[in-house]
């Protein structure tokens, strides 16, 4: 197990039910993920880094890997 969160409903029921905001990816962040240090190896959550280190954002994980790197995290 991942310890992943499951979700039965869809995200546009999520989004409008728990006042979130889905942005889009900024185009520089495919840059900074090719840059960062090789701590982790998964692709999507080197883009994750990457987007919440260019938007000014914190990202909620208990993953040990990605709280080595130089982002704010919850």
């Amino acid at each position: 197990m991942r310890g992943r969160i499951a979700m039965s409903e869809p995200i546009d029921f999520l989004q409008q039910n728990m006042e979130f905001a889905i942005v889009d990816l900024p185009g520089n962040c495919w840059q900074l993920a090719a840059e960062l240090p090789a701590i982790h190896r998964d692709p999507v959550d080197r883009m994750l880094i990457a987007h919440a280190l260019t938007s000014g954002m914190a990202l909620a994980t208990a993953d040990a890997n990605i709280r080595r790197y130089p982002v704010p995290v919850l």
